[in-house]
């Protein structure tokens, strides 16, 4: 796992495009998977994030737990990093998506709840970024 530098804001940007507000309570580590095949795997086979972790898929619209050991919690973005729709305690097996969605957040089963995300806050992708 390697750790980029990067801006948190413009990382968000990037992402979902447009200009970023509202923030929603912020992950302190993200692994943002790049690769067609790392966002294949996903969590399969790894052990259940931490609650200060997300995973995110950048130009995702649906993702799968197929595999996986696990329910897990997936978030939505839209434009600006702004939630567009919480999943929670998505099991294994299962697809999720939502079309029109810009990035989807992978995190652990309960974690959405906790951290308060909810459909029109904005999540802010700064941190301890790492690539895969």
């Amino acid at each position: 796992m390697m750790a980029r530098p990067v801006d948190g804001d413009a990382t968000a940007a990037a992402v979902c495009g447009g200009a970023t507000a509202r923030w929603a309570a912020e992950l302190e580590r993200w692994v943002i998977l790049q690769t067609g095949a790392a966002r294949l795997r996903g969590l399969i086979a790894r052990p259940v994030p931490s609650p200060s972790e997300g995973w995110l898929l950048p130009q995702c619209a649906a993702v799968h737990t197929f595999g996986m050991a696990y329910p897990i919690d997936v978030v939505f973005l839209g434009a600006g990093g702004r939630i567009q729709r919480v999943q929670p305690g998505i099991g294994p097996g299962r697809v999720a998506c939502l079309r029109g969605a810009l990035a989807v957040v992978e995190l652990r089963a309960g974690q959405a709840q906790a951290l308060a995300w909810q459909v029109g806050r904005h999540v802010r992708i700064r941190g301890s970024l790492h690539y895969r």
